[in-house]
């Protein structure tokens, strides 16, 4: 119910309360951002992306690679806040990696190795994953391969031709 003037009054107030702070709104040595929707962020930088949520705000989901587009699936969901675990059956040097870790905001990729489908479920109960994510687009796309993952399956590529997959690589491959 506040307006944008009013929070700002009251964190002022609190910061010099709390830490004995002068607060000087035209010359700050400190400036301070407020975003309030459900959850508050309160931040004093702002890091140049391609735009999307704070990675770890949505939660921890497990991504399924195997071709080197696929790391796409997985920056796609960091750009709406979720941390990711990547997983494959083909070692890490397979995958540009470093594309991705240019978007991971200070959360840590892991890579993980796995041999038959059932690692997959064990991984991600053992450790809370809330989502499977596929690099499936419609083309590829079997709904009976995942029936036996225990958690929901996402797939933020079905939509995507290979040509805009192409594309939207060379876009986060270059920034």
């Amino acid at each position: 119910p506040l307006t944008s003037n009013e929070i700002n009054i009251r964190l002022g107030d609190l910061i010099s309360e709390k830490f004995g702070f002068s607060v000087d709104l035209k010359h700050p040595d400190l400036d301070l951002n407020i975003e309030v929707h459900d959850t508050t962020f309160v931040f004093h930088e702002k890091v140049s992306c391609l735009g999307g949520l704070p990675v770890g705000v949505s939660g921890k989901v497990a991504c399924l690679l195997d071709s080197p587009l696929d790391i796409l699936a997985p920056y796609l969901l960091m750009k709406r806040g979720c941390s990711v675990a990547l997983l494959s059956k083909r070692p890490a040097s397979s995958f540009d990696l470093d594309t991705l870790k240019k978007f991971d905001c200070g959360y840590d990729l892991s890579f993980h190795t796995f041999k038959t489908d059932k690692d997959i479920n064990h991984f991600i109960s053992d450790r809370d994953y809330k989502a499977l994510v596929v690099p499936d687009i419609l083309e590829t796309f079997v709904p009976e391969r995942y029936e036996a993952v225990g958690c929901p399956v996402l797939t933020p590529l079905i939509a995507y031709s290979p040509e805009q997959l192409k594309e939207l690589y060379e876009v986060i491959s270059h920034v």
